[in-house]
């Protein structure tokens, strides 16, 4: 799948699209970038619809948290959520250790290991480490904005925002709805 095709789904096919790669073993930073989105862009903007990474997989935060309970409600002790990741974390490496020694067939080709490999040196040689940004800004009219700016910062944005294929004005109102949180 292309970046176009990903921004085209909905938030919860992006989740299924992610969850099902990443329970395939693709690690989420060759997904980003064969996705051309930079992964902390992609878990902010879940993380803005209720959605967690946790483990190898994308849940809404409710979930965790009746995960969590019914763990505490079944006599098991957790000082805190960050105690019962690092269980979880642990009991999902020995299955994932387990599963590859049983079935040793599942592992990646040579070639599509080469492919990858492949892929992040051309990011790399290229210097592009500038992945697109998703836009996704509510259905609204533009309206005007003035205020002052760093003189050194403005003279840095001229310079990034020509070389971006998206508009100035949805970048910064992108940031700013970013920066609310």
């Amino acid at each position: 799948m292309n970046h176009q095709q990903f921004k085209k789904l909905t938030y919860q096919s992006r989740v299924k699209y992610l969850n099902d790669q990443l329970t395939q073993g693709i690690d989420i930073e060759i997904l980003c970038n064969t996705l051309e989105i930079q992964t902390n862009d992609l878990i902010n903007q879940l993380a803005a619809k209720g959605y967690v990474l946790y483990g190898n997989r994308f849940m809404l935060k409710e979930e965790i948290d009746q995960l969590t309970n019914h763990d505490v409600s079944q006599g098991r002790n957790f000082t805190n959520a960050i105690d019962y990741r690092k269980i979880q974390d642990n009991t999902n490496e020995i299955q994932k250790r387990n599963q590859v020694d049983k079935e040793s067939t599942d592992l990646p080709s040579m070639s599509t290991l080469l492919e990858r490999i492949e892929k992040l040196e051309n990011i790399v040689l290229s210097g592009r480490y500038d992945m697109q940004v998703i836009i996704d800004l509510p259905d609204a009219k533009d309206v005007m904005m003035s205020s002052r700016v760093n003189e050194v910062v403005l003279k840095e944005w001229r310079v990034f925002t020509k070389s971006r294929p998206e508009k100035a004005k949805d970048l910064v109102s992108e940031a700013l709805l970013r920066f609310m949180g």
